[in-house]
């Protein structure tokens, strides 16, 4: 996307900034102008240095004639792979501060905990910059997980807008250097159970995962989805069936009380806890059921009656999941 370059610097140096313009006003005929004072800072840098140091044994050296070019490309590879990261995120020890950690770069809030992009994400984004009154050639970097997000987008008939509408025919580039981890809030990550709920997929409500004591399904309006910081939240509006009456009455009695999930994991993530125990984090999942069971495989899964106002609707249960780790389908 190009950037300034300052060649020949050898020390410190202090860029002057205009923190806070002047004004301009109409004035009478021979009159003076009404004067303003602009504000002024500076941008204070200093040299960094990227390095990158290889051993590779003598013998290495003469049996292997061709590895001097090799070595070269690879440290020329980490080396401009250093700059960048430095130059998008930055912020570590000994480097620069980076676009990402400077305070004075604007930011488009997407809720306390962060939200998964839209159509409309680009075009606020242009607005900022718009607001800020900055000139220049407008353009976009970003990452392949936000790239493939946008390639997901459809319209109502659930056709692809495509990147080059999504980001309003703008420049484009994708650098796997900007970073997707982000934490928004109590959010991290891109996704969760929350890509399935914008593509509208149709997910069942099921008893104990059997397909034979279907409770209700998304394409009905009989379940409804939605996903906060805590986890993912259903709702179901039980059936007049045998089944439906005699689970609301285990529900209350407190017999059942768990929810679990069936799910495909698309991407994941394990880290080890301070505990020692692995802990698996999942980025990315198809989510295809839910179900109200006696055994869920985390306590920290709630279902509970809901009371209702109006004696003619149907009972619900509702139920908030704080963790989505629980029955994965293989592909």
């Amino acid at each position: 996307m190009g950037a300034t370059i300052l060649p020949g610097l050898t020390d410190n140096i202090d860029l002057p900034r205009l923190k806070a313009s002047g004004t301009a006003g109409w004035g009478a005929e021979h009159t003076d102008a009404t004067g303003s004072d602009p504000q002024f800072d500076k941008v204070s840098m200093s040299p960094k240095t990227v390095t990158a140091l290889y051993e590779v044994s003598r013998r290495m050296l003469l049996q292997a004639a061709n590895l001097d070019p090799i070595l070269r490309g690879d440290l020329g590879y980490h080396l401009a792979q250093g700059l960048d990261g430095a130059a998008i995120a930055g912020g570590g020890a000994n480097q620069p501060a980076g676009i990402l950690a400077n305070a004075n770069v604007n930011v488009l809030s997407l809720g306390a905990n962060g939200a998964a992009m839209t159509v409309d994400t680009a075009a606020d984004l242009m607005g900022l910059v718009d607001d800020a009154n900055a000139f220049g050639n407008l353009g976009f970097l970003t990452n392949s997980k936000v790239k493939k997000a946008a390639g997901k987008l459809k319209d109502l008939q659930s056709r692809p807008y495509g990147l080059a509408e999504v980001f309003k025919q703008s420049l484009l580039t994708f650098r796997n250097q900007v970073p997707w981890n982000l934490i928004k809030g109590t959010s991290g990550a891109v996704c969760s159970a929350r890509r399935t709920l914008l593509e509208n997929k149709d997910i069942l409500a099921l008893f104990d995962h059997d397909t034979r004591a279907v409770l209700g399904r998304t394409s009905a309006g009989t379940v409804r989805l939605n996903e906060d910081a805590k986890g993912l939240h259903f709702e179901i509006d039980m059936p007049a069936t045998t089944l439906g009456r005699d689970l609301m009455v285990s529900v209350e009695r407190g017999d059942i009380r768990g929810a679990s999930f069936s799910f495909k994991a698309r991407e994941d993530r394990w880290t080890q806890g301070n505990d020692g125990k692995m802990l698996r984090e999942l980025l990315d999942v198809d989510l295809f059921e839910i179900t109200v069971t006696a055994v869920p495989a985390y306590a920290d899964t709630e279902v509970a009656r809901r009371s209702m106002q109006t004696k003619a609707l149907p009972p619900r249960l509702s139920m908030v999941q704080r963790y989505l780790d629980i029955l994965e389908v293989s592909p």
